[in-house]
């Protein structure tokens, strides 16, 4: 994220943030970028008084809001965001085409929606569930009638149980250390010198905060995203350690 982006990116959320302190009511940003949750979390000291919170409509999402609740607020959950769920599944399952993410987050957009106001995208089997801002639930519901060529319907859905876990395969690895570079360099199957390079492009998040520090030590159950590799789980216990040494790690790789 360069600098003057990161500027005007700040400069509105502390417009929200102040409207949150002037009428002591929760504010809300649309759907952030991995960069822009980034520089929110390491400029939280500008928002002193407030709750910040983030939440993507599930757990695992990669896109999401960042709320601002009064300091006092009883109900600063996951449910004050403004957010649904909507399914996405082929009228005719046994004629439908096989769609990936593209394609569903095309037929969005193409009804003239902005990119900001729509979150993750998560597909299973034959259909898609569809994060997005509140506002935009009756417009997409009455309007979104394709994707490629199925036809589709479209329903809410109103209880987090019906949404499907992500899925991810598991590798169990050893590295020389829980360093950045090391951790890296086995998630994305390449070298250290290879992950180095992504560290310092600034391509590197964990828990949706940029790393750029090569030395730094990882901590277990963290959630890494790598831009153009995917989003990774990292866990370990300090102590199972090989005969030589080596840290044991488990990596949970998004698909």
């Amino acid at each position: 994220m360069g600098t003057k982006q990161e500027h005007f990116f700040l400069q509105h959320v502390q417009d929200l943030y102040h409207r949150t302190i002037y009428n002591d009511y929760p504010s809300f940003t649309e759907f952030l970028t991995t960069g822009e949750m980034s520089a929110l979390l390491q400029n939280q000291k500008m928002f002193p008084s407030v709750v910040l919170r983030m939440w993507g409509g599930h757990k695992d999402c990669d896109s999401k809001m960042a709320g601002f609740f009064p300091a006092d607020f009883v109900d600063a959950d996951d449910q004050a965001f403004p957010i649904c769920c909507i399914r996405i599944s082929p009228v005719h399952e046994k004629y439908a085409d096989t769609l990936i993410h593209r394609d569903y987050l095309g037929a969005v957009l193409n009804l003239g929606i902005s990119r900001s106001t729509i979150g993750d995208i998560r597909i299973c089997e034959k259909a898609a569930y569809l994060f997005c801002v509140e506002e935009l639930k009756e417009f997409i519901l009455s309007n979104l009638r394709q994707v490629k060529h199925t036809i589709m319907e479209c329903r809410e859905i109103s209880e987090l149980d019906e949404i499907p876990e992500r899925q991810y395969e598991i590798h169990r690895q050893t590295v020389a250390s829980a360093r950045l570079d090391n951790i890296v360099a086995a998630m994305i199957g390449s070298s250290r010198t290879k992950a180095n390079e992504l560290i310092t492009q600034g391509r590197v998040f964990i828990n949706s905060e940029e790393k750029t520090s090569n030395s730094y030590r990882c901590p277990s159950d963290s959630v890494f995203s790598i831009r153009g590799h995917g989003k990774y789980r990292l866990t370990f216990d300090e102590g199972d350690i090989t005969k030589k040494g080596k840290q044991k790690i488990t990596i949970y790789q998004y698909r």
